[in-house]
């Protein structure tokens, strides 16, 4: 069934008083579309998503997958999490009505700010880590934590931040210990993903430590002036990262201590999400309230390029750099066994 089909034919029936208004998001098998149904004056995020009953997990959304963020969105009940209104299934497609999150994602709402310091930084990350909190108290891991999938509730100073689209969300099984899909956005993937080593809900945490070393400097850790794909996996199979000289010479030592813990290669010794909510910067949300003009600037310029750059996930990106066990496998485990012996 074409997508037009569906929204002109038999969104209607299925869903009576949803006009569709503007398409705001299209991926791989799905466009997210603003709604509203004027008789309640609600807005929504209208998900249409196809191939819902193809058996191959493999391909986007397939039943599997459809399944497994169905499930999830039905699971999650968090200030701090996308919400789930409704859910329509008809023959090889679906709708998902969700919250509307009109405040606009995370970067962009940052380099509108007049102001913005370290003490707004601390309130982004925690927010993240509540809401990455309540999904792992659930067994869900997202892996495919990114700027574009935070979003603002609304426009107010008070606005919770949201951990949005869970289209590579699952849903750990009992007993399990360890997961293998490779999926992901490259520049925020855990070293264990890109390995194929296996992973846990560890993962989030080095996604959400990325967006936090962004979040204090404006620029992403494992990437530098050339633009090199293969040169950024490197960098996060070894974690090397460094924090530069102006940019970080006025960051606290707090600050970094928890980007240092977040940022760890091996996940037995990187931080729990509750440990870092624990973490003293969190805790007192830093007392630092000196402004950080030159991160709103990089910021822009980051979020410029990343809007211009060509997307690709993490099977492409491990396909095309040959990152897997029998390639790279056994320097992670070099890796992790050198930071060991160096801590």
């Amino acid at each position: 069934m074409s997508e037009q089909r569906f929204l002109k034919e038999i969104l209607p029936n299925i869903l009576p008083g949803i006009d569709v208004i503007e398409e705001l998001g299209k991926g791989a098998s799905a466009v997210v579309y603003k709604a509203s149904d004027e008789s309640l004056g609600r807005t929504y995020a209208l998900k249409v998503i196809q191939n819902i009953n193809q058996e191959d997990p493999l391909i986007p959304a397939s039943k599997d997958n459809f399944k497994r963020e169905k499930d999830i969105l039905l699971t999650v009940n968090h200030q701090n999490v996308i919400k789930l209104h409704q859910i329509v299934e008809f023959d090889d497609a679906a709708a998902l009505l969700l919250e509307f999150a009109s405040g606009g994602e995370l970067f962009d709402r940052i380099v509108e700010k007049t102001c913005y310091s370290e003490h707004d930084a601390a309130q982004c990350i925690k927010e993240i880590l509540l809401g990455l909190q309540h999904i792992h108290d659930k067994g869900i891991v997202h892996r495919d934590l990114k700027p574009e999938n935070l979003l603002y509730e609304n426009s107010s100073d008070a606005s919770p931040l949201k951990l949005a689209d869970f289209g590579l969300g699952t849903i750990m099984k009992e007993g399990a210990h360890k997961m293998y899909t490779i999926c992901g956005t490259p520049g925020y993937c855990a070293p264990e993903i890109l390995c194929s080593v296996g992973y846990d809900e560890k993962i989030d945490v080095w996604s959400a430590g990325v967006i936090l070393y962004i979040l204090l400097c404006g620029y992403e850790p494992f990437s530098d002036e050339t633009n090199n794909d293969k040169e950024m996996f490197k960098k996060i199979l070894n974690g090397d990262y460094e924090f530069h000289s102006p940019e970080w010479d006025e960051i606290s030592e707090s600050a970094k201590d928890l980007v240092r813990k977040m940022l760890v290669v091996d996940p037995r010794r990187r931080v729990s999400v509750q440990e870092a909510l624990d973490h003293s910067w969190i805790v007192s949300e830093t007392n630092s309230t000196r402004q950080l003009p030159e991160v709103t600037v990089k910021l822009r310029e980051f979020n410029s390029k990343r809007r211009l750059k060509t997307p690709m996930n993490a099977i492409s990106a491990v396909n095309a750099f040959k990152i897997g066990n029998h390639n790279h496998g056994n320097g992670f485990q070099l890796s992790l066994q050198k930071k060991e012996e160096s801590q």
